[in-house]
């Protein structure tokens, strides 16, 4: 029965509210958020989503197969507990040597997402991490004037950033400050080190900002504020490895150079906002009717 009460979008057992189409197709409360027509019969949802509270407490009463089976877990599983023992299964044994993936060679320290506060400990009295908690923060890179000149690549002190909101509980983010000197460019990304991994869940978006801050008063700030949005990387879903020599959005100094020719720091501000959220004001409902090809040069 597993197989016939599963998503179709994102193929796992629903964990939260069902939803159904008018013709019956069910959905979980997840994908429902990220398309408007049945994948089924491709009748639109409407702006009132139907619940199906019978399914509901069907599976209420039902037990399931730890994702992990085939690997050797015999645990049996209320549909509301399937994420959570996901992330603490002891067949979930995929080693993440996040540590050596930001460039601390010597450090054999496997990552544990299931247990924060151990991350959080070892980042910050072994690699020296500033802890923080909330979904924004503002970064001053008090020296970045000065690291402009070096000759190697480097990064600035970790940031991590301990989430409990009610879209995002028990997670931990970090953001990574790259100055890449070959390329003449810097870059900031956000990674997603503990927290739900689920197939299908809530993906998370970074905001980041730059913001000539010398001045508070926005009418005697000498430059508008830029900004940019990358997705949040969950470690245990991509090769982190090359994500993080690979930022598909670096500055370059000379244009942030601009930002600090008077003092020696600049600021950048991130916030953490559901990928639904951010996307909000972007949806697009179909194709654009023109395409334009530019002559090659």
């Amino acid at each position: 029965m597993d197989d016939h009460v599963k998503c179709p979008i994102c193929f796992q057992t629903p964990e939260l509210q069902i939803f159904q189409c008018v013709r019956g197709h069910t959905i979980c409360h997840v994908c429902i958020l990220k398309i408007q027509l049945c994948p089924q019969c491709r009748i639109p949802y409407g702006s009132t989503k139907i619940r199906n509270r019978v399914l509901e407490q069907i599976l209420d009463k039902q037990e399931f197969d730890c994702v992990y089976k085939v690997k050797g877990c015999e645990e049996k599983l209320k549909r509301q507990s399937i994420t959570k023992h996901e992330e603490i299964c002891p067949f979930n044994n995929i080693p993440v040597y996040l540590c050596k993936a930001l460039g601390y060679e010597r450090c054999n320290h496997v990552l544990n997402p299931s247990n924060r506060s151990e991350t959080i400990k070892h980042f910050v009295e072994t690699h020296g991490a500033v802890n923080e908690r909330g979904p924004d923060v503002i970064i001053v890179h008090q020296a970045f004037k000065p690291a402009t000149g070096i000759v190697n690549n480097s990064r600035w002190p970790l940031i991590l950033l301990n989430v409990d909101e009610k879209w995002c509980q028990n997670s931990l983010f970090m953001i990574v400050g790259t100055l890449d000197k070959r390329r003449e460019a810097v870059s900031w990304i956000c990674l997603q080190i503990c927290g739900s991994t689920k197939k299908g869940s809530i993906a998370y978006e970074a905001e980041f900002a730059i913001e000539d801050i010398h001045e508070l008063d926005m009418n005697v700030s000498k430059f508008p504020p830029y900004r940019w949005t990358l997705p949040v990387v969950n470690v245990k879903d991509e090769d982190i490895g090359k994500y993080l020599t690979r930022c598909p959005i670096n500055l370059s100094l000379g244009f942030l150079e601009q930002f600090c020719s008077a003092r020696k720091e600049i600021s950048v501000s991130v916030l953490i906002l559901p990928r639904k959220k951010s996307m909000e004001n972007h949806s697009i409902t179909g194709i654009p009717k023109i395409c334009l090809r530019s002559k090659s040069i």
